[in-house]
């Protein structure tokens, strides 16, 4: 795969019921922290306001595990994992989250209807570029090198030009119960 190649989805489920069981929206790969990430993102963002009214999306940013050194990769585990904590606390967490799972950064996008502004949308993506390169310089500057307690062994220090994979998670009832919650008041 080429670096300046646009983002690929590997799991698409968001035209299934399957995905209100196991809270994966899409799953993107080929995604790196280059000149294509604000376009690609905003297409991801684009994407998530079209017919997903009142739905909290939680993006997971992760390292792309290494697939031939990995025995097996729970992506609906992981998944399920991630989403019991809010992406401020993975944030605030990040070294020793980042030596669990390959985390980078993670964010909520609320999406209350379809309209969207581009422009919006670009700085959305702009920020979320500069909050993972942000959590990438502190994971680089405190996580320990000679420590290998997981799988994947996320003792490294992160090259910046590493590919990343894209879990998005959806959770479809919460904003509806609180949009109904809203309207009865």
């Amino acid at each position: 795969m080429k670096k300046d190649e646009n983002v690929k989805i590997i799991l698409n489920n968001s035209n299934s019921l399957i995905n209100r069981d196991n809270g994966i929206y899409k799953i993107y790969d080929n995604l790196f922290l280059n000149k294509n990430f604000i376009i690609n993102l905003i297409d991801i963002l684009k994407d998530l306001y079209d017919n997903n009214e009142f739905t909290i999306f939680n993006l997971h940013f992760l390292i792309k595990p290494n697939f031939k050194t990995i025995i097996k990769f729970d992506v609906q585990n992981l998944n399920k994992h991630l989403s019991k904590y809010p992406p401020d606390f993975l944030n605030e967490n990040i070294t020793r989250v980042y030596k669990n799972t390959g985390l980078l950064y993670s964010s909520n996008i609320l999406v209350f209807l379809s309209l969207y502004d581009i422009k919006n949308l670009e700085n959305i993506a702009n920020s979320i570029k500069k909050d993972i390169k942000n959590n990438i310089d502190i994971i680089n500057n405190t996580v320990y090198l000679d420590v290998k307690n997981t799988i994947e062994n996320y003792s490294k220090k992160v090259k910046i030009n590493k590919e990343i994979m894209l879990i998005i998670n959806a959770d479809f009832d919460t904003m509806n119960d609180e949009y109904k919650k809203f309207n009865n008041k």
